[in-house]
């Protein structure tokens, strides 16, 4: 019976020992775990972080693309009225001309 209680005992304590290293690895895993989820919040922060500016990034861009539209609108504006301009500058110069030629004619006629 001796042998059969010492056996019992051994392997209880076998058993007891198995316990704390499975114990300890547990809290080397729980150590390990609690280090990720730090890791995972800061990625988490970043990410947010990230979608603030791509936000930010987004609205500067729409402006940007409306700012374009009034500019190519108001290039076109000009570019008509310059094309306007040059076609009355062309009648100007085609009216004192005839006028030069009508002012040198009469020059040079007898008084």
């Amino acid at each position: 019976m001796k042998d059969f209680q010492e056996l019992v005992l051994e392997e209880l304590r076998s058993l007891k020992e198995g316990q704390r290293r499975v114990e300890d690895r547990l809290i080397s895993v729980d150590g390990r775990l609690i280090s990720v989820e730090g890791r995972l919040i800061s990625v988490e922060d970043r990410l947010t972080s990230i979608e603030e500016r791509q936000t930010r990034f987004e609205e500067k861009l729409d402006a940007v693309l409306e700012q374009t539209a009034v500019l190519t609108e108001f290039r076109l504006e000009v570019s008509k009225k310059l094309d306007g301009i040059i076609e009355n500058n062309k009648s100007i110069y085609e009216f004192v001309g005839e006028h030069e030629i009508a002012i040198r004619t009469l020059r040079r006629r007898p008084v």
